[in-house]
């Protein structure tokens, strides 16, 4: 910051869940965004996470692709196995890149609206195009249920939201045991298969 001529001040926004620890700091504000307004209002809520699913989709997809040319006797099962931690944030990293600055400084609009630059919302994709890509990668992959992939499907998987501390400790608790038992023989203790589920 200091080579641009900048001082060091940060806002850090965060969402009402309880755990943040307090920080206190002369340069540093923490602002908590209102309860159950988070992903009204939440930047990343607000196209850009949706945006990122769809490229590294895109891409993951064109792996499976390239991994089925390479040796024609693989499953879609064995090209995934061949997929690495590396691959991963290679196509994480690929997918955040084709977002433009001025697109994501765009998306903070509905909640701090004067750090936004332009008047309109520009965005540098067209969703549905992006989608009918990954539809037709699927296709081109052709086996189970890639080559039923609908719009639709793309669509829930790409704008579907994790679920929020809460939720996701209801449903660890809620899943925690399923009704179906696993018996090794008569004698021994019966012992619940562990099933969670997100």
């Amino acid at each position: 910051m200091e080579d641009k001529g900048l001082e060091f001040k940060i806002l850090l926004l965060i969402d009402n869940a309880s755990g943040h620890p307090d920080l206190e700091h002369p340069n540093v504000k923490v602002v908590f965004l209102p309860p159950n307004k988070t992903s009204l209002i939440q930047p990343l809520d607000q196209g850009v996470i949706s945006t990122f699913k769809s490229y590294y989709i895109q891409r993951t997809f064109e792996y499976i692709i390239d991994e089925l040319e390479k040796d024609g006797t693989l499953s879609i099962f064995q090209a995934w196995k061949k997929f690495t931690l590396i691959n991963c944030v290679k196509y994480a990293a690929l997918a955040l890149s084709k977002s433009k600055p001025s697109t994501l400084n765009a998306y903070w609009r509905s909640i701090w609206s004067e750090c936004v630059k332009t008047k309109y919302l520009i965005s540098n994709i067209n969703t549905d195009e992006l989608h009918s890509i990954i539809i037709t990668l699927s296709h081109q992959i052709g086996r189970g249920d890639f080559k039923k992939l609908a719009f639709e499907d793309i669509a829930e998987v790409t704008t579907h939201e994790a679920p929020n501390e809460e939720q996701f400790i209801e449903s660890i608790s809620e899943n925690l045991y399923d009704s179906t038992l696993v018996y090794s023989s008569d004698d021994e203790e019966v012992v619940p298969l562990l099933q969670v589920q997100f």
